[in-house]
């Protein structure tokens, strides 16, 4: 049987070289085998989370793009507010200093007010590239990815409410068709997003951003020097080809988003890299 002064001595040993190996920075074997099993445990919960029940994924993707409202900039809602306020005001004072060309001038201004929609929101889509937080968004649950379609969805919804808003409210200050309204400012609107993506896809770094502004003050050019050289038009007559333009850009404009969403997809070093025009 072993003494007092035998237990000792093992028990003395056994404490230096636990203290010795915590000084290497060597974790006991246990420890290491449970921050596996908690990093092993958190990925499975997750995995079942998305994997499982389809309304179960939607329901936690809902709650993340709601979330998201508290990171968009307030100056976007207040921008697209005065968007709104400024385009009843430009109409109603269109319509009694120059009743003659009133419609045309209206439907001029909301094609500007879709380019504009377009441009006070992109700050804030682009907010991960500007302040270099993709790769740490790529490390959460919902990723960049994730992160980036939210953004287009939140600020999607917003201008096409305060463009809504806008075409509501200017019949009842100008004498003025709304939904010819709408497709003169959809039109651009749409053009506006489909460069926009498009340049998102294929700038790397910090140029994308000016980049985008620059395609949204073209497309407002473009728009300006359609109405002066053919004020036509913007006729109630030319309704169908607005329409057209707006249908064939919004579907090209899903199909350039959901092309940048598959190249987030694919990684970091894809997302931020310039990509050649084909």
């Amino acid at each position: 049987m072993m003494g007092g002064s035998g237990i000792d001595e093992r028990l003395r040993c056994h404490y230096r070289e636990e203290r010795a190996r915590w000084d290497e920075g060597a974790e006991p074997d246990w420890r290491a085998a449970v921050a596996r099993a908690a990093v092993a445990e958190s990925k499975r919960a997750a995995d079942e989370a998305f994997a499982g029940d389809p309304l179960v994924r939607i329901r936690a993707f809902a709650r993340f793009v709601l979330g998201q409202v508290r990171f968009i900039c307030r100056r976007v809602w207040a921008a697209q507010l005065a968007l709104v306020v400024a385009m009843v005001a430009l109409c109603a004072t269109t319509e009694q200093l120059l009743p003659g060309v009133a419609a045309q001038r209206t439907a001029l201004l909301f094609s500007v007010l879709g380019c504009a929609s377009v441009a006070v929101g992109l700050p804030d889509l682009m907010a991960s590239r500007a302040n270099g937080t993709e790769e740490l968004e790529y490390a959460c649950r919902f990723d960049c990815r994730a992160v980036m379609l939210a953004r287009m969805i939140l600020l999607g919804a917003s201008e096409v409410l305060a463009m809504t808003l806008a075409v509501l409210v200017a019949p009842a200050v100008a004498d003025t068709d709304a939904f010819a309204l709408l497709l003169h400012a959809c039109a651009p609107y749409f053009l506006s997003c489909l460069g926009c993506l498009a340049l998102a896809r294929r700038v790397g770094s910090n140029a994308a951003l000016p980049a985008m502004l620059a395609w949204t003050v073209l497309v407002m050019a473009a728009a300006l020097g359609l109405y002066q050289v053919a004020d036509a038009a913007y006729e109630a007559a030319s309704a169908g080809a607005w329409a057209f333009v707006a249908v064939a850009a919004a579907a090209l404009a899903l199909r350039e988003a959901r092309r940048w969403l598959d190249q987030a997809a694919e990684g970091l070093d894809r997302l931020v890299a310039a990509k050649p025009l084909p």
